[in-house]
C-alpha cells in the first residue's frame, strides 16, 4: 500500500522547527519521530530564515528618516543567518555520515589530511558495524576533524560537552585502539616462539633457573623467559 505522505499546516511547521531551534531537538531525531525527509526539514528551515527578516521588521512612520541602526542590524542577521546555515549544513552532514553515505575518499576531501587513512577506515567501520556507544565515539571524532564544534556535535549525538571532550581526548593519546572496540591481533599464546620456550623451561632440569618446579608459579616462568631474552626484570 503506498504511503500517504501528509501535509503540514503553516503552524504545525512551526511548531516543529520551534522544537529545533528552542528546545534543542537534534533534526536527525525529530526526522525520524514524525518520519520526515532532512531534505523537507531543511526547506523548512531555509524558509523561515529567507522570509523572517519581514515578520522582524517595522514598518517606518511617515516623513521619519531611516535609522541607521536598521542597516546595521540588516548586516547582523546576515551574519547570523550564514553561521545558522552552517549549522544545519553540519548537522546534515553528520545524518549522512550516521547512516553510512560516505566512502573513505570523501571523508578524505572533508577534513584533508588530519587523520590517515588507516584511521578513517576503522572509524567508518565502526559507524557502520559497531553498537551506538562506540559509533558514537566513531562520529564525534570524525565530525571534530571537519571542524564541526564540540558542543554541535554533543547537541546531535544527545550527549554531554565533556563526553565529546573525552571521546577526543582518548583518540589524541591512542588513536583508534581504546576508543573503538578492542580487538587482539596478537596472542602470546599462539605464539610458535615463546610455547617452545616454555615447554623447554618446563622440561629443564631444576637447577638450570634456580627454581623447584614443584612450587614454581607463572610469574617464576615469566621471569626466566625474560632473563634469557635478556630483559630486566
Amino acid at each position: 500500500m503506498r504511503k500517504v505522505r501528509k501535509n503540514y499546516s503553516p503552524q504545525e511547521k512551526l511548531t516543529i522547527l520551534r522544537r529545533h531551534l528552542l528546545d534543542k531537538v537534534p533534526a536527525g531525531r525529530l526526522c525520524d519521530q514524525l518520519q520526515l525527509q532532512p531534505k523537507i526539514f531543511y526547506g523548512w528551515l531555509k524558509r523561515l530564515f529567507d522570509n523572517g527578516a519581514a515578520a522582524l521588521g517595522r514598518t517606518p512612520t511617515a516623513g521619519k528618516p531611516a535609522d541607521n541602526r536598521q542597516s546595521r542590524i540588516g548586516v547582523l542577521d546576515e551574519g547570523q543567518l550564514g553561521a545558522r546555515e552552517s549549522r544545519e549544513a553540519e548537522q546534515k552532514w553528520m545524518i549522512s555520515l550516521t547512516q553510512g553515505l560516505y566512502s573513505s575518499k570523501e571523508i578524505r576531501r572533508a577534513i584533508g589530511d588530519t587523520l590517515s587513512e588507516e584511521s578513517i577506515g576503522k572509524l567508518l567501520a565502526c559507524v557502520c558495524n559497531e553498537p551506538l556507544k562506540y559509533r558514537n565515539r566513531a562520529v564525534a571524532v570524525l565530525s571534530y576533524h571537519r571542524h564541526i564544534r564540540v558542543g554541535h556535535v554533543a547537541s546531535f549525538l544527545g550527549v554531554t560537552h565533556s563526553s565529546v571532550d573525552s571521546y577526543l581526548r582518548m583518540f589524541a593519546q591512542h588513536a583508534c585502539r581504546f576508543l573503538l572496540p578492542f580487538t587482539r591481533d596478537y596472542c602470546k599464546a599462539k605464539d610458535k616462539a615463546y610455547r617452545d620456550a616454555v615447554f623447554e623451561i618446563l622440561h629443564a632440569p631444576p637447577s638450570t633457573y634456580g627454581i623447584n618446579r614443584t612450587t614454581w608459579r607463572q610469574q617464576d616462568i615469566h621471569s626466566v623467559v625474560c632473563f634469557r631474552q635478556g630483559c630486566a626484570n
